[in-house]
């Protein structure tokens, strides 16, 4: 993609970041509650998701 240029790249990639806090949403539905490893690890990805909006600004793409 020649159109494809690194300033809409560096868009893409921050408002994807977004996903991230998406997905744990439709993985927990598939977890044991009982299992303390898998909601461990739900909530890892969750903090990371967080961690990585944030220091992307990524909020700025829900706002407009």
């Amino acid at each position: 993609m020649s159109d494809y240029d690194l300033d809409t790249c560096w868009s893409d990639y921050r408002r994807l970041a977004l996903y991230t806090l998406v997905f744990p949403i439709f993985t927990a539905a598939f977890i044991d509650p009982a299992a303390d490893d898998q909601r461990n690890a739900l909530g890892e990805i969750l903090k990371r998701g967080f961690a990585a909006a944030q220091s992307l600004d990524s909020a700025a793409f829900i706002s407009g």
